[in-house]
């Protein structure tokens, strides 16, 4: 007698992820799953229960072919989940495309459950995507944001801001919080200095620049005027380009001559271009409050021209029009003046600019523009982008830019002496290895493209690039590296060529900490993770030593306008960091003589703070980054890094505490000061945004001693990461 057939067991539906089920753990079953998310381990799901509920739906047709179809009216309410809306065009053609005969259930195939009984014998109906946009999404994978604040009053920071980077360092944000419950050593210092600022806003207050008075008045003098304005042109005009300078010492030598017969909109060009180069100047730096006193003089001239162009015609716009607009985007960026609002205001200057056009070739409008205005376009254009897509990087935005087509041809490499308003034919641009004064906006259009394409899938929503994926990009981003001109290699001989030549290539390599820390701040001996550690240390390396090969005000303009410095520097502590937990890691044999960099890059942060008097949070961060690091590497020195992290912070509050000017000091530097030439029936603007009310009241009295009691570390969840959300 043959012995029966013996069906194959079923294969047990698993319903933990895989990591939890390899170390035989309880799984929650969320994705990812708590340990997962703990450990900072990838939490992948197999599909065999997916496979069962097909099998499920596969038998349950197969009985039901034998009974009468049943009309369902398509109306019916499912209860049963539907596919996304976001599902490919492929699978709805399909859905369309499938014969009339075949049922909805055929139609739906895996992508439906069957929780019930009720829901199998009822053949559920096709939703439309308006029906589809009202299911909740799909979970998804952890995201490397923050968000800050709650309720309406939230920031929002991507992926590609350094921040973020912290947001997946939990180990880092333990430190910080553990450092400052140990050693309460800091409020104190911060109480002074904050007493300090609000004495400073009460003076401010009572000292209203008149509305009518003349912009020379703000004016500095000669000498300084002359000087900052030389080191504008000599530090931004060989990056971005804004002004052309030969029309530029035309207009200011005339206006030598004869100050009162001078434009205003060029006194308020020449103001900008002062405010640009405030903090970048040799002068020696003084502080009021929390604040240098070069920041505050620029602060002024940018409320001065914040309220002068309030004022201008949007019909009647001219060169100057744009360029100041231009000119008061960076100088907000350079002395760090509502930063939270820059990514905003960038957006709003690159839509004025398309509004007007500027996204279009001007060789369409003919004759109407003549040559020297078609390439103050290409220029001004140029500009706008750059700025826009760095700004959108540092806040970890998608540039405004992706996905909008232009036809603008590239700024010409020459220099602006060969560009007049004489020219009335096309002007030939010199070869791509020629250094000229528009030779970085002549280069930087080149990987434009690229740049803007990286950073919306850095800060995509959609799944994490995989690492073929990056792979791809890197290479993109190593040939951009290699075509870079000949003068850039080597800059040693002219130190006008650095500035720009560093900036091209830093703009390049933060992409590759961008792209490989994903796999890099994965716990595990994988070979992809070491290697992109290492990438991400070597490309950290690179922009650190770059940086601080910079000098003079080349070396301030870069560290006051990028945060290129400071990504690099949580890259390698990062980096350092997770390769001490592994004690197999090659990287972790080579980091001792590499620590250095973290060193360096704190004095970077000092020469910052010293030209702001403000920004302390982010040295914070890094000097926590490298105390966490020393006390893994030597676990005996815990107690006395986490003290000297607080130390360094504490140093650099009392050398801002003491070097603090007098009041009266600071008002004669900023000519706040009542003028002769001020008439009785003249009106008082509010230059520093601060709202009146009613003009019969008399002045606040700031009460001091309740606004120390609440200020501790300025905002303190910033220094201990507790109210950022991680999502």
């Amino acid at each position: 007698m043959p012995s029966p057939i013996i069906p194959p067991r079923r294969k047990r539906v698993t319903f933990s992820c895989s990591e939890c089920r390899r170390r035989k753990l309880r799984c929650d079953r969320n994705q990812p799953c708590s340990r997962c998310k703990g450990q900072s381990i990838d939490c992948t799901y197999d599909n065999p229960a997916s496979n069962q509920k097909r099998r499920i739906i596969d038998n349950q047709q197969s009985n039901n072919e034998h009974q009468s179809d049943t009309p369902v009216s398509l109306n019916t309410i499912v209860t049963t989940p539907q596919p996304a809306f976001t599902q490919s065009a492929a699978i709805r053609n399909t859905t369309l495309e499938a014969p009339q005969s075949q049922g909805t259930w055929g139609l739906l195939g895996q992508q439906i459950e069957v929780p019930s009984e009720t829901a199998v014998r009822e053949r559920p109906a096709l939703m439309s995507d308006s029906i589809q946009l009202l299911e909740p999404a799909k979970p998804r994978k952890v995201e490397n944001v923050i968000f800050r604040g709650k309720n309406f009053k939230t920031q929002f920071y991507g992926g590609s801001n350094p921040t973020s980077l912290i947001g997946d360092f939990p180990e880092l944000r333990s430190f910080m919080q553990d450092s400052i419950k140990q050693h309460p050593s800091l409020p104190r210092v911060q109480r002074e200095l904050k007493s300090l600022q609000m004495k400073w806003k009460a003076e401010k207050r009572l000292i209203f620049p008149p509305k009518h008075m003349d912009f020379l008045h703000y004016f500095p003098d000669e000498a300084i005027v002359k000087r900052l304005i030389e080191i504008y042109i000599d530090t931004v005009e060989t990056t971005y380009r804004i002004v052309h300078i030969p029309s530029f010492w035309k207009e200011y030598n005339e206006y030598h001559l004869d100050k009162r017969s001078a434009r205003p909109a060029f006194l308020i060009l020449t103001l900008l271009m002062m405010s640009i180069s405030s903090c970048l100047s040799e002068e020696k730096t003084t502080h009021v409050g929390d604040s240098a006193v070069a920041r505050e003089r620029a602060a002024l001239w940018i409320e001065i021209s914040e309220q002068w162009l309030r004022t201008q015609s949007q019909k009647h716009i001219h060169l100057i029009t744009w360029q100041i607009r231009c000119l008061l985007l960076l100088s907000k960026q350079v002395n760090v003046i509502k930063k939270k609002r820059i990514w905003t205001e960038a957006g709003t200057l690159l839509r004025q600019a398309m509004a007007a056009g500027f996204h279009r070739d001007p060789t369409i409008l003919g004759e109407k523009v003549s040559t020297f205005d078609q390439e103050m376009r290409r220029r001004l254009w140029n500009t706008i982008t750059e700025l826009e897509l760095q700004v959108s990087i540092d806040r970890g935005m998608p540039s405004a830019l992706a996905g909008v087509s232009s036809d603008c041809a590239t700024v010409r490499n020459i220099n602006d002496e060969d560009l007049t308003d004489e020219n009335y034919g096309e002007v030939q641009s010199n070869d791509w290895n020629s250094y000229t004064q528009c030779s970085y906006i002549h280069v930087s259009a080149s990987s434009f493209a690229l740049r803007a394409s990286l950073n919306s899938l850095v800060n995509n929503l959609g799944p994490p690039l995989q690492w073929e994926q990056v792979i791809e990009c890197e290479d993109l981003l190593k040939a951009e590296l290699e075509k870079l001109p000949s003068w850039t290699r080597d800059t040693s001989g002219n130190q006008s060529e650095r500035l720009p030549a560093t900036l091209l290539r830093i703009q390049l390599e933060q992409f590759l900490i961008l792209l490989h820390m994903p796999f890099a701040r994965k716990m595990g001996s994988s070979s992809r993770c070491a290697v992109s550690r290492m990438i991400c240390f070597q490309a950290a390396r690179r922009i650190l030593e770059q940086v601080q090969c910079l000098k003079d005000h080349a070396y301030f303009l870069v560290i006051l306008l990028r945060q290129d410095y400071f990504r690099a520097a949580l890259a390698v502590c990062h980096s350092g960091y997770m390769a001490s937990t592994d004690p197999g890691d090659l990287f972790l044999s080579y980091i001792e003589p590499f620590i250095k960099y973290l060193d360096n890059c704190l004095v970077v942060f000092q020469d910052r703070i010293t030209r702001l008097g403000t920004d302390f949070t982010r040295f914070w961060y890094i000097s926590a980054a490298r105390s966490l690091l020393y006390s893994t590497l030597n676990p005996s020195n815990e107690t006395r890094e986490k003290q000297q992290a607080i130390e360094l912070v504490a140093r650099q509050y009392y050398r801002i505490r003491g070097s603090q000017d007098d009041l009266i000091s600071v008002k004669e530097q900023l000519n706040l000061t009542v003028s002769p030439l001020i008439e009785d029936s003249t009106t008082i603007p509010n230059l520093y945004g601060i709202g009146y009310g009613d003009e019969s009241l008399e002045p606040i009295d700031f009460p001091l001693e309740s606004l120390e009691e609440e200020f501790f570390f300025g905002d303190p969840a910033a220094w201990t990461f507790e109210n950022f959300g991680l999502i």
